[in-house]
């Protein structure tokens, strides 16, 4: 079990229940990127407690963030690889979808972009009935977890590197896409 699952019992939080997914893309194991995984599941919770908390690490799991030709023509014919559809179970499974990642030229390392590509795929997880707030994810929340390596002054709107917020648009859209709170 991660350390960040030991957290204690907080009275304070109110008994509902709910299910975290984390999911580290950070290939480099950074001590920022550490630190928010090592914070975030006891404070996640956001005025409820959580059920269960699963946290993965994508790079240690060796995923295969490629997706192939063979995979495209199976999903053409309607079917799913085995591998996809754990992966889409997890999703799923969790009330809150997390990813902790640094943010490497203007967005995240491609374990987390070819997770999506893979693991998003039409028919399963959205069509064009089932989208944004109709979408199979409605009811969930997504919450990006990222390191810049840079201040919070060179991040903003005016900063040397950009508005990091306008960097996190186009990885974060997806989510919205199939239903998510982001």
């Amino acid at each position: 079990m991660h350390d960040a699952l030991r957290a204690t019992e907080n009275p304070h939080i109110a008994p509902l229940l709910g299910h975290i997914e984390i999911d580290d893309a950070d290939p480099a194991k950074e001590p920022a990127t550490d630190a928010m995984l090592q914070t975030f599941v006891p404070n996640a919770s956001d005025g409820w407690r959580l059920a269960t908390a699963s946290v993965r690490d994508l790079y240690a799991e060796e995923f295969d963030p490629v997706l192939k030709g063979e995979e495209l023509a199976l999903m053409a014919k309607g079917g799913i690889p085995e591998a996809i559809k754990g992966e889409q179970a997890q999703v799923a499974w969790a009330d809150v979808l997390t990813f902790i990642y640094p943010l490497w030229w203007a967005g995240p390392p491609a374990i987390a972009k070819g997770w999506m590509d893979r693991v998003f795929v039409y028919g399963r997880m959205y069509r064009s009935s089932a989208r944004y707030d109709a979408g199979i994810c409605s009811g969930k929340r997504m919450v990006a977890r990222v390191t810049t390596g840079a201040s919070g002054e060179s991040c903003s709107h005016n900063g040397r590197e950009g508005d990091t917020r306008l960097h996190l648009w186009p990885i974060l859209f997806p989510f919205r896409y199939l239903g998510f709170e982001v």
